[in-house]
């Protein structure tokens, strides 16, 4: 009983080790955008940047958490329509499934942004 104890507050108290969260940024056009210049956050605190990109683009990537009281991964993915019509759009998937977006910028040369922050 004492083992099962000790098992049991190492787990609440110490975590299960670090946490591997599945991400991707997607970047579609239409009406007329197919191709933009994309700059993206990634997973190790750097920034990325594609210019030119024909549309659709993606970037899938592994976010380590390790377990910290304030443990976070800033996610961000910015485009801008390479032309002169059309409709850019960004969004920001977490395990799979859209957690941040979509999000559309409409028009010549616009912009479309989604960020937020992968948590526990």
């Amino acid at each position: 009983m004492k083992k099962l104890l000790v098992v049991l507050c190492l787990v609440l108290f110490c975590g299960c080790g670090p946490l591997h969260i599945s991400g991707e940024y997607d970047v579609t056009g239409s009406g007329g955008c197919t191709s933009a210049d994309i700059t993206y956050a990634t997973p190790d605190g750097g920034t990325g940047q594609v210019t030119g990109v024909t549309l659709p683009w993606s970037y899938s990537f592994t976010a380590t958490l390790d377990g910290s009281n304030n443990d976070s991964v800033f996610v961000n993915v910015i485009a801008q329509n390479d032309q002169s019509s059309g409709t850019v759009t960004t969004s920001i998937k977490k395990n799979g499934s859209v957690a941040f977006g979509p999000n559309y910028g409409t028009g010549a040369y616009a912009i479309a942004t989604s960020t937020g922050s992968f948590t526990p």
